[in-house]
């Protein structure tokens, strides 16, 4: 109340009466003295970006608690590297919870240290929270109860510190079971350790992103994302992206590592990058109580080789035995080990910011059939599959442009190849070729449309199954010819083409300089009709102040406008545009004729074109 008011949180921290709530008006506090909450406190502030807690050098405790429920939210907690590094909140009082909830801590040795009976961490941000060897955003000590960490963020950016941790529980003896759920993890050496735990912890819906470990690789095989001692262990719908710069053996580091496993499962997750996506390894230090049970089924694993998938190292696998994506059973009188059911596949992610699937991405609908997504479908893979996902409507994007398209001639032909796309729905390629100038995306400049079963017109290189070859027999080198080429996934979205590949003359040699159009040109669109997407290609001519001022609109048949595809100054030289059939609020534009017109320094490009699209 306003009568019990103070300029001091630790005052008013005196003054309480067991089961008190103190609240802290907006503004920056810098208590000199360590703030005690003891008798079951709830300490509210006016919102993390407004109610801020700063440490100037001490104490190096801002908020210690020895006895009874503590409950913490709505801050920002803020601290500048000293020596003593300063603590954050330190919760010893074991037969007791803490919560803590909305709150930011920037810079700390450790943001919080909890020997709780429950310990209960939401929608909060830890950045940069460890600053030596040893040390842990939250550090959960040994003889603890259990715990649950939702939507929370860690992000760490530094390089030269070993053996930090974004949660390390040590040994919680008076309980152990603790869930991780929709967390994003981001630069600590290890994200989760949880030793000697015999209740379940569950790791679903979270984000485990790049940790890099490049300059310690004595280290790698102690730094895992997850490093679980314990019994029981649910690893599901979460993604991990890989950072080991250099080929490592089976011992070196992993995504997830578990020991002492009596029952393991880990599916439904996507593991993408360079670096091991499971071990599991059973040692004398932690024999465990068999029978041993380990399952990793319904995976996406999309891992740089020569790094496998699934590594074992138990009773009965000496030394390391590695897999990739075969399936695999094996049971003994100790051990049960399932390998089943995982992808070797693009998960095809609309974007590598947010890692939601794209439409026709492999992984959707994929996950064990038992587990099920919010909308009722069977689980996606990934870390918005499951119940406690998320819903969203999958964006159909068109493929990937054709990569490393390359060529060479010779009197009887030319040869082309390219990296395969790694889409799941791709649909066929199609060859775009001209000997008389620049080539145009349209019907009257296709070479060949190669399906993707199309083996008498494609192959595949003996040496590298992911490259394409084709060969032009019709090549004539007196006249020379430029080739480009585009993917078309299974709904008729096309990609942007390929680098031309050029062939002057009977020479071969490096791509010429391609003269620069002498006047605009607008060529028809392709394919046309169309059905999701269709390119445009406009040419710009060395005319006037450049890099001019340029528009391309789309209208529908009575003049109106439907979309601007472009609007901004470009160079002289050729441009594609596409348009995905959406008006400019993103909406699907009906059936029917549109025109498009290119607007060059605010003159109009006189010669319309028109297009058809089909639902």
């Amino acid at each position: 109340s306003w009568e019990t008011a103070t300029f001091r949180i630790s005052l008013a921290a005196q003054y309480a009466a067991p089961g008190d709530t103190i609240r802290v008006a907006a503004g920056v506090y810098t208590d000199p003295q360590t703030i005690v909450l003891n008798g079951g406190l709830t300490l509210i502030g006016a919102g993390l970006d407004s109610t801020e807690l700063r440490n100037s050098g001490t104490p190096t405790v801002q908020i210690r608690c020895e006895d009874g429920n503590l409950s913490i939210s709505d801050m920002m907690f803020t601290s500048q590297p000293a020596s003593p590094y300063p603590i954050a909140i330190h919760f010893s009082a074991s037969a007791f919870a803490l919560s803590v909830e909305r709150c930011r801590f920037f810079q700390y040795e450790g943001a919080v240290l909890s020997s709780a009976a429950f310990l209960d961490v939401k929608n909060c941000a830890f950045i940069n929270c460890g600053f030596s060897d040893a040390s842990d955003a939250i550090h959960v000590g040994w003889g603890s109860g259990n715990g649950r960490f939702m939507n929370n963020t860690f992000i760490a950016d530094w390089h030269d510190i070993l053996d930090t941790y974004s949660v390390y529980i040590d040994w919680p003896f008076r309980g152990g079971e603790f869930e991780f759920s929709n967390n994003i993890f981001m630069g600590y050496h290890t994200h989760i350790y949880v030793a000697l735990s015999t209740q379940p912890v569950v790791i679903e819906n979270n984000l485990f992103l790049n940790n890099d470990l490049e300059p310690y690789p004595t280290k790698r095989a102690f730094l895992p994302y997850i490093s679980l001692v314990t019994e029981e262990a649910i690893v599901r719908n979460n993604l991990f992206e890989g950072n080991c710069t250099e080929p490592v053996a089976p011992e070196d580091i992993s995504c997830v590592d578990i020991r002492l496993y009596r029952n393991v499962q880990v599916y439904n997750n996507i593991f993408i990058g360079e670096q091991i996506g499971v071990k599991v390894r059973h040692d004398n230090e932690y024999q465990g109580t068999p029978p041993f049970t380990y399952t990793i089924d319904h995976n996406a694993f999309w891992l740089e080789s020569p790094y496998p998938h699934v590594v074992f190292n138990s009773l009965d696998f000496h030394p390391y035995d590695s897999f990739y994506c075969e399936s695999y059973y094996h049971e003994t009188d100790t051990t049960i080990s399932v390998i089943d059911s995982n992808l070797c596949r693009d998960p095809m992610f609309v974007d590598t910011l947010g890692y939601l699937l794209q439409a026709g991405s492999p992984c959707i609908d994929a996950g064990r059939p038992d587990i099920l997504d919010l909308d009722g479908s069977r689980s996606d893979i990934g870390p918005f599959g499951g119940s406690a996902g998320q819903f969203y409507v999958y964006q159909d994007l068109p493929p990937a442009t054709p990569a490393e398209f390359t060529g060479s001639a010779r009197s009887n032909g030319a040869t082309l190849q390219w990296q395969k796309n790694s889409e799941s729905d791709l649909r066929q390629y199609v060859l775009f070729k001209s000997t008389t100038g620049a080539i145009s995306l349209d019907s009257a400049h296709v070479a060949c449309y190669f399906p993707l079963d199309s083996d008498t017109l494609l192959r595949r290189t003996p040496d590298d199954l992911s490259i394409l070859v084709w060969n032009d027999s019709t090549f004539d080198p007196g006249l020379g010819a430029r080739y480009t080429i585009v993917a078309v996934d299974s709904n008729g979205l096309v990609s942007q083409p390929a680098n031309e590949v050029y062939f002057v003359g009977t020479a071969v040699g490096d791509e010429p300089e391609l003269p620069l159009p002498q006047s605009i040109e607008l060529e028809q669109n392709y394919p046309n009709p169309f059905n999701a997407a269709t390119a445009i290609v406009y040419n710009l001519p060395n005319i006037g102040a450049q890099p001019a001022s340029v528009r391309l609109i789309i209208y529908n048949i009575l003049g109106q406008e439907v979309r601007t595809l472009v609007d901004e100054p470009q160079p002289p030289g050729r441009h594609v545009a596409y348009w995905d059939g959406r008006d400019r609020g993103g909406n699907d534009a009906s059936s029917g004729v549109y025109l498009y017109s290119l607007q060059v320094s605010g003159i109009d490009y006189v010669k319309n074109r028109r297009m058809v699209l089909v639902k």
